[in-house]
């Protein structure tokens, strides 16, 4: 157990403890405490929460925590209806200076209490009656600081101006235990997590023919299927992974086109372009890939249980057997494929489960330095410029231990 539980778990025996010294009546784990101004002098009023039972008011634990309070041990109220309201509540306190007098005791009702928002049933005249001439104000722990001015009808008493302030309910210590368990998951601690995942990807080419004089261009559109295990150390804003996947490729039509003549215009509508077109003529030997990498990962929290996560990530392609036929009827020219680079970026959804477990969702964009040795220098060739990226999705799961 670390230092935090520990000191939690302390604060939770400690307000158990406190409440079993109190048989019969609940103190609730905070105090509500309200300004009070007189004609000559300004002071807190401390007012104390109880249950509400009925119209019986049981003073006996007030007195024991006021012990200026020389009144009864019971007193009668007049309420209303409370039962479209939830959490009745009595709230106690004591105008300073007249402990041998019960008319100085304040009652307040309070419905929906520990909640943001609470209804107050205002006894001004301190007659005991919550029904007749009663002020019913909802006040938020966001309001300001609502003015009330007292009349107390009997014990001569001036009148009396209190300042009404909801406090931010206080949570119990296994409430915040579980509020920190769950913004601190996957934090500060390693992780292991598996995925699959399916891509859409292209590769193109085109560049500058100097033995036909025009250019020559070439495309084919592919599609993945991988699966992967990642290792990570995780902090509260960063994920630091190394990574391994294993990937499956099927390649579509490709087209290999190659200019050999200026366009010539026929007839009206006729158009004969002169391009040379190979289909599939070629050969991806790569359509079994094994890649590893890096990756930097930003974390942002979302919500107790959502992040969103922006990462890069940089690593190195090994391809299948290694090679590249640029013509598939030709089983002698054969080019070969070394590991290349790849760099990718995406964005991480991630929805934690508990405290260690986490789904994730990753977007991402991927790019990679394809380029089989020799190939291209089999042409008289300028003004290369090749692209081969991938869209693809992952779901994962990971563990953190």
């Amino acid at each position: 157990m670390n230092f935090k539980n520990l000191l939690l778990f302390c604060c939770l025996l400690f307000t158990i403890e406190a409440l079993a010294q109190a048989p019969g009546v609940m103190h609730l784990p905070f105090q509500m405490s309200d300004k009070r101004q007189g004609k000559k002098y300004q002071e807190d009023l401390t007012f104390w929460a109880y249950p509400f039972r009925g119209a019986e008011v049981d003073l006996r634990d007030f007195k024991k925590r006021v012990p200026e309070f020389q009144g009864p041990d019971m007193l009668s109220i007049v309420t209303p209806d409370l039962a479209p309201f939830e959490n009745p509540t009595l709230l106690l306190g004591l105008i300073k200076g007249f402990k041998n007098d019960v008319d100085a005791l304040v009652i307040m009702l309070a419905m929906n209490y520990e909640r943001e928002k609470v209804t107050f049933f205002i006894d001004k005249t301190l007659d005991r009656n919550f029904i007749d001439g009663v002020e019913i104000k909802q006040l938020s722990a966001k309001n300001k600081p609502y003015e009330v001015t007292l009349y107390p009808e009997k014990g001569n008493i001036s009148p009396q101006k209190i300042w009404l302030k909801v406090p931010k309910p206080v949570e119990t210590a296994s409430a915040t235990n579980r509020r920190i368990q769950a913004k601190t998951k996957i934090i500060d601690q390693f992780a292991v997590g598996i995925h699959l995942g399916i891509g859409v990807g292209k590769l193109d080419y085109i560049f500058d023919n100097l033995e036909k004089g025009f250019p020559t261009w070439y495309d084919v559109d592919y599609v993945e299927k991988n699966v992967g295990l990642s290792v990570s150390y995780n902090t509260r804003r960063f994920r630091f992974e190394v990574n391994s996947t294993y990937q499956s490729l099927f390649y579509y039509t490709s087209y290999l086109r190659t200019r050999f003549a200026e366009r010539q215009f026929i007839s009206p509508g006729y158009i004969r372009e002169n391009i040379e077109t190979l289909t599939n003529q070629d050969r991806h030997s790569s359509v079994r890939q094994f890649n590893y990498g890096a990756t930097l990962g930003l974390r942002f929290h979302l919500a107790e249980a959502i992040e969103i996560q922006p990462f890069i990530s940089y690593g190195r392609i090994h391809y299948g057997s290694g090679e590249y036929q640029k013509n598939r009827f030709d089983s002698e020219t054969v080019y070969n494929l070394s590991p290349s680079s790849f760099l990718e970026g995406g964005l991480r959804f991630e929805f934690m489960i508990n405290q260690a477990n986490g789904l994730f969702l990753d977007v991402i964009y991927h790019r990679n330095t394809w380029r089989p040795e020799g190939y291209f220098e089999s042409f008289q060739y300028e003004n290369l410029d090749l692209n081969n990226r991938v869209w693809k999705g992952n779901i994962g799961y990971r563990i953190g231990f």
